[in-house]
Parts: structure tokens; C-alpha cells; sequence
């Protein structure tokens, strides 16, 4: 199988080389977010969709066979980048290594001006559902219904730490609870689709169920 031209082996070296770069980039991007098998395949496929968007010509062709080059992307992709997660959250200092992602994460529970850093989707459930759990045990201490304890909605608060300004208007998208679970975008602004995406947070067009995500 011909990958850019080369032989088998300096092709797959090749790609490998290319998937190292992406997992490190989505990282310095984005932070050590955990992220499921299914998403990690969904990740690289995105990565081989914006190197054919960036070729210079339409008639351009990345490589003679799409779909082999896609699946070793993603099958390199998801190896490296649980290696490099191990390697930024695993590892014990000082063998640990460090990010400080372009983009900053960070939840308000409620009304105050508290606001709790977080990584990814899996990160943003975490506390929310412990909110939650705390939220239905003093209801329980009360004698009332959780119900009218429970959070109903959560604001997620994006930096993009290389351009911050501090006078610019806040990005943020707030999404709609119902128990421990997202339901729903209520109100967004200054954050795209692709940054989302990255971040591992759902938009409305992915909203389905965030309860089995490990």
C-alpha cells in the first residue's frame, strides 16, 4: 500500500511521526483530557478531514487509499495520546510532564464568582455530580424534595489564554441539568463548534446522553 509515495515502512513511519504530532498538539491545545476509545477514533478522523481541507488544489490527493490512512491514523492517534495522558497525569514527579493548554476551562455551580478549573467532559461530570450528591443529601437533611435542590443549569467560562482580553466579552456556554445529566445548550457565546469539540464538551448537534461517558 503506497502512503505518500514511500515505501511501507517509512510510510508508517511517516505516519506515525504525524499522529505523535497531533495527540501533543490536541494536548497543548486543549490539556490532558481523558477521552474514550470511540472519541479518540472520532478525534483523528477529524485531523485527516482538515489535512485534505488544507491541500492547496482540489485536485490535490493526500494519499492513494483514504481509508487505510485513516484507520492507521487513528490506530497510532489513540495509542500516542493514551501514552502521552499517562506521561502528563500518570506519571510521578519528577517524570511527570507539564501542560499549560491554550484553552482554560472552568464551571460556576451557581451565582457566585467561584468558578472550578476542570478538563474535559469527564472532568465537568465529575463535579457536577458530586454537586448534585451534595445537593440531594441536604435536601434529604431538610426533609425536601431534591428537586428543588437539584442544579438545573451549569456556565462554562473558555479562555483562550493566547488571546486573552480582559475588555473583550466573555465566551462561555451554559448548558441545561436535569439530574446528572446534560440535556441541553441553553445559551452560548464566543465559542465555536471546533473549540468544543476539542475540549471534549458537547454542543446541541451532540447532545444525546453524557451519563455513559468514561
Amino acid at each position: 500500500m503506497p502512503i505518500y509515495g514511500m515505501g511501507e515502512q517509512s510510510g508508517h513511519m511517516s505516519i506515525r511521526l504525524r499522529a505523535h504530532q497531533l495527540a501533543e498538539q490536541d494536548i497543548q491545545d486543549y490539556g490532558p483530557i481523558e477521552r474514550s476509545d470511540q472519541k479518540l477514533e472520532s478525534r483523528a478522523e477529524y485531523h485527516v478531514r482538515q489535512m485534505q481541507a488544507h491541500l492547496q488544489t482540489l485536485q490535490a490527493v493526500l494519499i492513494d487509499d483514504v481509508d487505510a490512512f485513516t484507520s492507521l491514523v487513528a490506530e497510532y492517534y489513540a495509542v500516542i495520546y493514551k501514552g502521552l495522558l499517562v506521561a502528563y497525569t500518570g506519571l510521578k514527579e519528577p517524570f511527570r510532564l507539564t501542560a499549560e493548554p491554550r484553552y482554560v476551562t472552568s464551571v460556576n455551580l451557581d451565582d457566585s464568582e467561584d468558578e472550578h478549573n476542570f478538563l474535559g467532559l469527564v472532568g465537568l461530570l465529575e463535579i457536577t455530580k458530586g454537586e448534585q450528591a451534595t445537593r440531594r443529601a441536604n435536601a434529604e437533611t431538610d426533609g425536601c424534595n431534591p428537586d428543588e435542590y437539584l442544579l438545573t443549569m451549569v456556565q462554562i467560562t473558555i479562555v483562550d489564554m493566547k488571546h486573552i482580553n480582559p475588555d473583550g466579552p466573555r465566551c462561555f456556554i451554559a448548558y441545561d441539568i436535569m439530574g446528572d445529566q446534560i440535556t441541553g445548550v441553553y445559551e452560548r457565546e464566543g465559542v465555536s463548534d471546533e473549540v468544543l469539540y476539542g475540549l471534549g464538551l458537547p454542543f446541541a448537534e451532540t447532545i444525546v446522553s453524557t451519563t455513559t461517558e468514561k
